[in-house]
């Protein structure tokens, strides 16, 4: 195992830096951690100093706050010399060193746009996050130990046995000591890596997905670049969404993927009593799936796929993201696909069932042939639900208020009520207990164009001011509470 480099700025990050130093020292050694302060003495070359230290360094953990690419900026363009950038630049020119940035003090995750041509690979790598408040110290730990995951393991070297002497006995207990480090260590890694992960407790999965009033979450703030890649808005922004979720009665929330910034709307959520589904938008990408791993402390169950993510998508590799995720976290994890697609292997594969129900529309409104059409495409679900035993859950049940002829706030009001009244009909609904995700809490400007549909930006179901900034909760939310009676809408309707 080789050292740790630590690099940061004094001012800004410095105590942040120092309290991690002492936790990997306390981790994996104390002679493992490179730090600027202890280990390069006053007088000496600085530069030769730093290519020795890095020559040594099998990781390097660059902690960025808030400030960070502005004082980059300022030094550049002063013509000072940035010695944390030099740090940098020549550990990612070092094909042995890997580079982890470290965000702290709520920083935002730089974007390869903003940084000069050295720095760029800096966004590209994996990162992680110690947040402010009470998450500090959970934060801390998890960084600790990811951080460990991305170390080589340490080469155990066992001694010969000299012939024609006799062993002394305290070199015989300290060979026993390390064979049973060595059979310790196989154990956990057949634990790890082999053995099934353990049981889901069903009464839990259960309340945890009827009894919470649940809604899919994008950012308000969202746009899409020239690439039609998303842009996200600053963390203060989306928390701001949070809370006026929660105020609109809405207990749990689906996230849409494990992208950059929104890996962290568990933790915000969580902060506000919100439960969470975590979506997996890639279950190919392995770096998403570990964004969404780390996660767990805030998250309570999984969503690993997207209709639109995984087409063409081999199963197996649904099935090798679902087994990882539940190996690592211990939480429930279900797959999402259109029910068109969604099969007995799939639907085999999660803890629940949790298909698309997409909506197709026509030219001209018609709340009862919308709501038979939606109910005609799930019966199969709920008859496969009912013979595996397990929930269903359906997910992007929307209906817009605009984009099309005639429809309105009222029209969407009726849909959910007709919806969710025929849902919950022993005579006329589904074989078995059935409930929704409503597709989603805020309208999508973001979605014209491409692929997506007339309507698609008008689904949302609280209404912003873009003047003043207050929310309105449309009809449909207080439809949707009534069979949610221990949840209260605390918005204004509108």
């Amino acid at each position: 195992m080789g050292k740790i480099f630590i690099s940061y700025r004094r001012h800004g990050e410095g105590d942040i830096a120092l309290l991690l130093a002492k936790a990997l020292k306390a981790a994996f050694g104390e002679w493992r951690v490179i730090m600027d302060i202890s280990h390069i003495k006053a007088g000496t070359d600085f530069w030769k100093s730093l290519a020795d230290a890095l020559n040594d360094t099998e990781l390097v953990v660059v902690v960025l706050g808030p400030g960070w690419l502005n004082t980059v900026r300022e030094n550049e363009r002063l013509g000072q010399t940035d010695y944390m950038r030099s740090e940098i630049t020549q550990a990612l020119a070092m094909t042995h060193v890997k580079v982890v940035p470290v965000y702290v003090h709520d920083a935002s995750m730089l974007l390869e746009k903003d940084l000069p041509d050295d720095l760029k690979q800096l966004a590209k790598n994996e990162s992680l996050q110690i947040h402010e408040g009470k998450n500090k110290e959970s934060d801390l730990k998890m960084v600790v130990n990811e951080l460990g995951r991305s170390l080589e393991p340490e080469e155990i070297i066992i001694p010969v046995r000299l012939p024609h002497h006799q062993e002394d006995p305290s070199r015989r207990r300290g060979r026993s000591a390390l064979f049973a480090a060595i059979f310790a260590w196989l154990a956990l890694v057949a634990w790890r890596e082999w053995l099934p992960p353990r049981p889901i407790d069903k009464v839990a999965l259960h309340h945890l997905l009827y009894d919470n009033c649940w809604v899919t979450y994008d950012p308000s703030g969202k746009t899409l670049d020239s690439s039609r890649l998303p842009v996200y808005p600053p963390l203060s922004e989306m928390e701001t969404d949070l809370q006026r979720i929660k105020a609109a009665g809405f207990s749990g929330i689906l996230t849409t993927s494990s992208h950059l910034v929104m890996a962290d709307v568990p933790r915000m959520a969580r902060n506000l009593g919100l439960n969470v589904i975590m979506g997996v938008w890639d279950p190919a990408d392995r770096a998403e799936l570990e964004r969404a791993i780390r996660q767990a402390p805030y998250v309570d169950a999984y969503c690993i796929g997207d209709a639109q993510a995984q087409q063409g998508l081999p199963v197996e590799i649904l099935e090798q993201a679902v087994w990882l995720v539940k190996k690592r976290t211990g939480k429930p994890v279900a797959v999402s696909d259109l029910v068109k697609k969604y099969d007995d292997r799939l639907a085999r594969s999660g803890d629940w069932l949790f298909p698309d129900a997409h909506l197709t529309l026509a030219d001209n409104p018609d709340i009862s042939r919308d709501v038979e059409l939606l109910m005609q495409s799930t019966k199969t679900m709920a008859k496969l639900a009912q013979a595996l035993d397990c929930p269903l859950i359906f997910k992007n049940v929307a209906y817009p208020h605009r984009g099309l002829k005639n429809f309105s706030d009222e029209l969407q009001r009726d849909y959910f009520r007709q919806l969710l009244i025929k849902l919950n009909d022993a005579q006329d609904g589904h074989v078995t207990r059935t409930s929704i995700v409503a597709q989603e809490a805020f309208d999508a400007p973001w979605k014209v164009g491409g692929s997506f549909l007339p309507w698609d930006p008008f689904t949302g179901l609280l209404e912003l001011d873009p003047v003043n900034g207050h929310v309105r909760a449309k009809p449909a939310v207080e439809e949707i509470l009534r069979w949610y009676p221990h949840l209260k809408l605390r918005l204004p309707p509108e």
